[in-house]
């Protein structure tokens, strides 16, 4: 009787302790458009000055926010009837403020018709028309919900790195005066 007690406290002592289930969270792979295709998207859509560094920022500001290209899908597609459609959602323009931010607000290369007034909707839209363009969205061309957006992976772009010294030449007295070679 004694032991069959002790096995009750047991079990409610360990059921109050909290527990943990991983599950795998579905991920996207990166976007893979042709270079053309992504070339004249950008020169149609965006300002014809614009630098590679900038196209960039505007590419990889996208692909690492999931959450908001979650929350942007779900208001450009509503269910309610009070529900409205928004291309320049809030989530796209605090992205946009957030790139005008880091660009200094400089947005004279990177919008056409550039203008004071109105910037941060028209990036907003730029950025809803280029996650559209990258298959970015939850939602299939018939408006029907696909999948969430957890995570996309960058595996495919991942740099190749080597270990190298970091002297081009020779930086001792004693040394000819010759560059550093690697004889494979």
């Amino acid at each position: 009787m004694v032991l069959l007690f002790w096995i009750l406290i047991a079990w409610l002592a360990f059921s109050w302790i909290p527990t943990v289930s991983a599950q795998k969270i579905p991920s996207k792979s990166f976007p893979n458009p042709t270079f053309q295709d992504f070339s004249n998207f950008i020169l149609s859509n965006f300002h014809s000055q614009i630098s590679l560094t900038t196209t960039l920022l505007i590419l990889f500001s996208l692909v690492n926010n999931p959450e908001l290209l979650n929350l942007h899908a779900r208001q450009t597609h509503p269910v309610f009837h009070d529900e409205n459609v928004t291309r320049a959602s809030g989530w796209m323009k605090a992205l946009a403020r957030g790139l005008g931010n880091c660009l200094d607000y400089d947005l004279s290369k990177v919008l056409t018709q550039f203008t004071d007034k109105n910037w941060v909707t028209k990036l907003a839209l730029q950025l809803d028309l280029l996650s559209s363009f990258l298959g970015l969205s939850l939602y299939k061309s018939n408006g029907n919900f696909k999948r969430k957006i957890s995570q996309i992976l960058q595996k495919s772009i991942s740099p190749v790195r080597l270990i190298c010294p970091p002297n081009m030449t020779c930086t001792t007295g004693s040394c000819n005066p010759y560059h550093i070679s690697l004889r494979t």
